[in-house]
């Protein structure tokens, strides 16, 4: 487990489309040697999300909703695997 970062773009309205940079940190899946237990799925989990405006770094995690989080989270797991 270490912390990523994956750089996109968010819409925020009025002033547009900003690039935000999403910290994650990635889960590798873990095989069983029991044939009879499913293999535990990798998965990417945010821990934070940032902008910058006016030349200040902004959190900006605790304002998205769960499901754009859940998205940026499978998108983070894209670029990790890609």
């Amino acid at each position: 487990m270490r912390e990523h970062i994956y750089t996109t773009y968010l819409d925020f309205g009025v002033i547009g489309e900003q690039e935000v940079e999403v910290f994650y940190d990635y889960f590798a899946g873990l095989g069983s040697n029991d044939q009879y237990l499913p293999p535990e799925p990798e998965y990417a989990e945010v821990t934070d999300v940032c902008v910058f405006l006016d030349g200040k770094q902004l959190s900006i995690l605790s304002l998205l909703n769960s499901s754009l989080i859940e998205d940026l989270a499978y998108e983070c797991l894209e670029d990790f695997n890609a």
